[in-house]
C-alpha cells in the first residue's frame, strides 16, 4: 500500500514552494484563480494551463490604480498607487508585515465574511499604522480572488481611519474608494 501524501499547512499558497509538490496543502488563504494556478504549478508531473493575467491597470494617470487578483502581486512598481486586490483582508499568520509588501497609496481587499475575531479585516489597522488608506468589500458583493470584480461590483464593508478621514464610508462602491483616494492624493500634490 502506497504511503499517503504528507499534509502541509500554509497561511497562503503564495508562501509554499517546491517542497509541497505531491502534498496535500491546507491553505488559510482564498482559493481564487491565481491561487489555484500557483497550487497547480506545484504538481510537477504536468504543467498547469497558462496563467491568465492577474494584474490589470485600471487608471494610468497618476496616481495610477491597479487591479491585482492577489495581494502577493503588489510590487515596487505599485508604491504610491491605489491597489484593488482580490485577496482577503486578513493578515497572514496575524503578522502585520504581511499586510502589503510595498507601501501603496491605498488598498482594497475582500472581507471574506469577516470571520472569527474579525480575521477578515485585520490588514486594515496594520495599514493604518503605515499611513495607508484601506478598506474591504463585502464578500457577498464581489468574487474573492478577482480584483476586477472587487473594483466593478464591490461594496465597502469596513474602512480604516485614514480612509474614513477622506470621507469614505461602508456602503460606498469600490470605484468611489478609488476615485476619492486618487483625488485626495492629486489635491495634496497640487494637480487639481
Amino acid at each position: 500500500m502506497p504511503e499517503p501524501p504528507p499534509i502541509l499547512t500554509a497561511d497562503s499558497i503564495t508562501r509554499v514552494g517546491t517542497e509541497a509538490a505531491g502534498a496535500v496543502v491546507v491553505n488559510g488563504s482564498h482559493g481564487g484563480i491565481y491561487a489555484a494556478y500557483l497550487a497547480g504549478k506545484l504538481r510537477g508531473g504536468r504543467e498547469p494551463p497558462p496563467e491568465r493575467e492577474g494584474a490589470f491597470l485600471l487608471v494610468a494617470e497618476p496616481p495610477a490604480a491597479w487591479a491585482l487578483d492577489s495581494a502577493s502581486l503588489v510590487g515596487a512598481e505599485h508604491v504610491g498607487t491605489v491597489v484593488v486586490t482580490g485577496s482577503h483582508g486578513g493578515l497572514l499568520g496575524g503578522r502585520p508585515d504581511t499586510a502589503l509588501k510595498y507601501d501603496a497609496l491605498a488598498a482594497l481587499f475582500n472581507d471574506a465574511g469577516i470571520g472569527i475575531d474579525e480575521a477578515g479585516v485585520t490588514r486594515l489597522p496594520a495599514l493604518e499604522a503605515r499611513g495607508i488608506a484601506a478598506g474591504t468589500v463585502a464578500v457577498a458583493s464581489a468574487r474573492i480572488g478577482d480584483a476586477r470584480s472587487t473594483y466593478q461590483d464591490g461594496i465597502l464593508s469596513r474602512v480604516n481611519p485614514r480612509a474614513a478621514a477622506l470621507g469614505i464610508v461602508p456602503g460606498m462602491g469600490a470605484r468611489e474608494f478609488v476615485a476619492i483616494t486618487r483625488r485626495a492624493a492629486a489635491e495634496r500634490e497640487g494637480r487639481t
